[in-house]
């Protein structure tokens, strides 16, 4: 990202982090405002803004009661990013400028707190919800500060999550074996039509086995499937890469999600991305609101993956993302991940 302005609140404007990222980008035209305030046409998507976070760093992800929960807790450190996945619901957001929260001290503090009120089970917690966790890097260096520190706490994983190749910055990094870098997946007909701006399949499980060879746990999600002619075959060879480089031994999680958004996405899509047909697939509302695959289809494409995995290792942790917990327990796929041994 290059920011056109740099828009900062005065109670942040002293932090390391927006010194940081002033010096980086000394370009950009700086404005000082007491408080951010969000709204239509206020901030163009170029802008950047660096914020203190007033609510809650850590909070649980957001499912629907009736569909498997893993358990995941979500660190939101900012939002924006700038790979531009056809599918991704950060478009119902498409004039909001990226936004970085500086008060990182109360961020690590909150995070300790909370895995203190949880001594008896260890936390999945990770920053790629609203974020990129390493292409948000290229603006705050934040992972630098995050590893070191909060890998210092017993009872956590820490997730961050991705779909860049660029890990040189964490494999030198402290992470005390509690830190897994986990790349999001697809075939790559599908990263050429619906991920163009994100690195190719290849150099992401090239990345994944860099950071094993550092001492990191690794994960997959492949999420969202997509569902196209040729699917089984693309998928397939997918998991064959994964599985002649990396050692499954140090593989941590493989979590699968089949393509979903809201309703209100859709005409977002069209817009936006012309070329792509995803929105022109027969889909149904699910008890979330977002428009599915039938579960047909969807039980289709995970009981393929599950095989594909599965033909090379009956260890790893595979679990389904947002469907119901009768799909997740017909299928074997209920998050199990055996952190406390």
């Amino acid at each position: 990202m290059r920011p056109k302005k740099i828009i900062i609140e005065k109670d942040v404007a002293a932090l390391k982090i927006s010194k940081n990222i002033i010096s980086k980008y000394n370009y950009a035209p700086v404005s000082f405002v007491d408080r951010v305030k969000l709204g239509k046409d206020k901030y163009s998507k170029d802008d950047l803004v660096i914020a203190k976070q007033r609510g809650r760093f850590v909070k649980r992800c957001p499912g629907t009661p009736a569909y498997n929960c893993c358990q995941y807790h979500v660190l939101n450190v900012g939002i924006g990013c700038e790979t531009g996945c056809t599918y991704c619901f950060l478009h119902h957001y498409m004039n909001t400028p990226f936004i970085v929260y500086a008060n990182i001290d109360d961020l690590i503090s909150e995070v300790e707190a909370v895995c203190a009120d949880s001594q008896n089970k260890i936390l999945r917690i990770g920053t790629g919800e609203f974020i990129d966790s390493i292409g948000f890097d290229d603006l705050t260096d934040l992972n630098k500060i995050l590893v070191p520190k909060l890998s210092a706490i017993s009872n956590i994983a820490l997730e961050i999550k991705t779909k860049s190749k660029k890990v040189d910055s964490l494999l030198d990094l402290d992470h005390q074996g509690r830190v897994v870098i986990s790349w999001s997946l697809n075939s790559q007909t599908v990263a050429d039509k619906e991920e163009p701006e994100a690195d190719p399949i290849m150099d992401r499980i090239f990345a994944a086995k860099r950071a094993q060879e550092a001492g990191y746990s690794v994960g997959f999600h492949f999420d969202p499937l997509i569902y196209y002619s040729g699917w089984k075959d693309d998928y397939g060879k997918v998991v064959d890469q994964i599985f002649s480089t990396i050692d499954p031994a140090g593989i941590a999680w493989i979590s699968l999600g089949a393509l979903r958004f809201n309703p209100g996405l859709k005409p977002i899509i069209k817009l936006k991305f012309p070329k792509s047909k995803i929105v022109y697939q027969e889909m149904v509302p699910g008890l979330d609101g977002k428009l599915r695959y039938f579960i047909s289809i969807r039980k289709l494409l995970f009981e393929r993956m599950t095989f594909n995995i599965r033909s090379y290792s009956k260890k790893i942790p595979v679990y389904l993302c947002m469907e119901k917990n009768e799909l997740a327990k017909e299928l074997g796929l209920i998050a199990n991940f055996n952190l406390n041994s």
